[in-house]
């Protein structure tokens, strides 16, 4: 049998992401005793970084550029960097007071959305950052724990979970990241948890989870143009 200290120190390995020409993985694990990003490619794992903390990333669509995630200390405070060729963290998004938690970029790798909590050190507002200006707007600041999620694939609109005070109750809203315009998508009276939208390629639409009126989650198709939702898997069904 195992012993506590045998799985404390067991290895792992988590895939993040794949290339934009899904010729390199992105892969996090502790090989080295805190959890870093490692780049595997063509049969080859190779070290991206060496930090002291625990680290986390992703490629960013297009640019491949590597977006990094630490925070300092073991503090949670999430700040948000770009990998450089040499292994160095470049501050994207950081004030060490604050959260900066990353959320879904737009498809063609400009706008990088995110939430934070450095209006007030409590409630997250969503920020949409242009990665080539850096120019930043804040796209809901409704109060709350709002998760920025995936962008349309037109990088207009984005999904923005919230959970609510209700337990085991979820929001989720499209934001227009052009007019500031949102609206919920599905509400409902009772407490039901949703998960976050994967798009369809052509937009007009997303699937997502909903156990809204029942005791086991579904699969639905929610068509934007109708602003309807229609379960397509529902495992509870006879």
């Amino acid at each position: 049998m195992a012993t506590i200290q045998q799985y404390l120190e067991a290895r792992v390995a988590v895939p993040l992401s794949w290339s934009h020409d899904g010729t390199r993985l992105l892969v996090a694990s502790n090989l080295t005793g805190t959890m870093q990003l490692f780049e595997w490619a063509a049969g080859h794992l190779s070290q991206r970084t060496a930090e002291h903390e625990p680290v986390g990333g992703r490629y960013l669509p297009v640019s491949d550029r590597v977006l990094v995630q630490r925070d300092d200390g073991g503090n949670e405070r999430d700040q948000l960097y770009l990998l450089a060729a040499d292994g160095r963290l470049e501050p994207l998004v950081v004030d060490p007071r604050y959260l900066h938690p990353p959320g879904g970029a737009s498809r063609d790798g400009t706008r990088l959305a995110y939430r934070t909590n450095r209006r007030n050190g409590v409630d997250f507002d969503v920020v949409v950052r242009h990665l080539p200006s850096g120019d930043e707007r804040v796209v809901l600041d409704a109060g709350g724990f709002n998760a920025a999620g995936a962008f349309s694939p037109d990088g207009r609109l984005l999904a923005v979970l919230r959970p609510t005070e209700r337990s085991g109750d979820d929001q989720l809203h499209l934001v227009d990241t052009v007019t500031g315009d949102r609206f919920e998508v599905c509400p409902h009276p009772e407490p039901a948890e949703l998960g976050p939208p994967a798009w369809l390629a052509d937009g007009s639409g997303f699937w997502f989870t909903t156990d809204d009126g029942r005791d086991l989650p579904v699969v639905a198709r929610y068509d934007l143009a109708a602003r309807r939702a229609e379960v397509v898997l529902d495992p509870g069904a006879p």
